[in-house]
């Protein structure tokens, strides 16, 4: 029997999914559901919204994907307290989701004008991770 603390949580997570599906490049889009992940991540969900994020990625279409790393840099620019555990879950994954964006959609990225690269220039810029990380994103 499920407590109410579990029936709340799968509750919480799939909101997670909702949002996925719906998750654009907006400002208001990303701005939205920015504090509905890090409220989950201090609830200390960070491993299961990495791993619903992570699989929704592969399956996404680029705008989604593109939509999903904004989400990460907004949520990655947040007080290192709030953004600490989410930023350890998918750390381990940017490189391989930039090379997705890069080896796959780059038209895409062209055709559209999005400069994934500011991102990551802007991470190393604003120490939120090393210099040596960023880098072997950017090779």
């Amino acid at each position: 029997q499920y407590s109410r603390q579990m029936i709340k949580k799968e509750e919480e997570l799939a909101q997670v999914e909702a949002m996925l599906l719906t998750l654009d490049t907006t400002q208001i889009s990303i701005e939205s559901a920015t504090p509905f992940f890090l409220s989950l991540s201090k609830k200390g969900y960070a491993k299961e919204v990495f791993n619903l994020c992570h699989g929704a990625f592969a399956s996404m279409a680029p705008n989604s994907k593109i939509a999903l790393i904004y989400l990460l840099n907004h949520i990655f620019h947040y007080k290192q307290e709030d953004k600490g555990l989410l930023k350890q879950e998918f750390r381990n994954h940017l490189k391989g989701y930039f090379e997705t964006m890069y080896a796959t959609y780059l038209q895409y990225l062209i055709e559209k004008n999005i400069n994934l690269e500011s991102i990551l220039l802007l991470w190393k810029e604003r120490k939120i991770f090393s210099t040596s990380f960023v880098d072997g994103i950017l090779l």
